[in-house]
């Protein structure tokens, strides 16, 4: 049982490592105008409007449709197996028959089929009047909803794409910046060894130098919250 119980583990162990390394890490590149189309597409706020509007639009013809003509139609069979009999006297029928004696007759068929048919059309009604009115005002309420949604969607979008291009072009002149004066803080280190320049302006450069490396470092966290 301890040998089973360990193979079995084994085996759940191996398949949750090759699930694990079969899973592949999914990236996007977008341009500013496919990063909008991909927001517009997949924003919830913006798939809600948009339910918004289709539930308005259905909304709106279900009322409408109650005051089209409404047509209904029923089919009823029916199978007598037992059918009424009625006792007529023959005379009835024949006057030469003998008095006293009695024909049976059947008035109903076996076989009965009745088709009912029903027209109803709305002649005038105040209230269907107003629904329709209030389905129209409840959908263009839900369309204007959803252009102002698509609107903040686009400003989001381009403002969050412009954050991330800000944060890598203000990262790319830092590290420019910084390689310039680390040769420059090179250069007068030397310079002050040699006895030709003051060592406030050695320190001058280590202070501009650790500023430079403090705002890179803080670029570079900006850039991983801006992507």
């Amino acid at each position: 049982m301890r040998y089973l119980i360990l193979i079995t583990l084994g085996f759940f162990t191996s398949l949750l490592v090759h699930a694990q390394d079969s899973i592949v890490p999914q990236t996007y590149r977008f341009s500013v105008q496919e990063a909008i189309v991909y927001g517009l597409k997949n924003n919830y706020s913006v798939q809600n409007a948009r339910t918004d509007i289709a539930i308005a639009l259905k909304q709106k013809w279900e009322i409408i449709a109650q005051g089209l003509p409404q047509i209904s139609g029923e089919v009823s069979y029916q199978n007598q197996l037992i059918q009424q009999v009625s006792f007529i006297p023959a005379q009835f029928f024949d006057s030469n028959a003998p008095e006293g004696e009695f024909v049976p007759v059947q008035f109903s068929p076996k076989q009965n089929v009745v088709a009912n048919t029903t027209w109803n059309q709305l002649i005038f009604d105040g209230s269907y009047f107003v629904g329709i009115q209030s389905a129209r005002t409840l959908l263009q309420i839900s369309e204007n909803a959803k252009v102002k949604t698509d609107l903040e969607i686009k400003e989001a979008v381009t403002s969050a794409y412009a954050n991330v291009l800000l944060a890598e072009e203000s990262l790319k002149i830092l590290r420019e910046n910084l390689e310039t004066v680390e040769k420059n803080l090179s250069d007068t280190q030397q310079i002050f060894e040699n006895g030709m320049t003051e060592e406030e302006d050695v320190e001058q450069l280590k202070i501009t130098y650790l500023g430079l490396e403090t705002d890179l470092n803080n670029t570079v966290r900006q850039l991983a919250i801006a992507l």
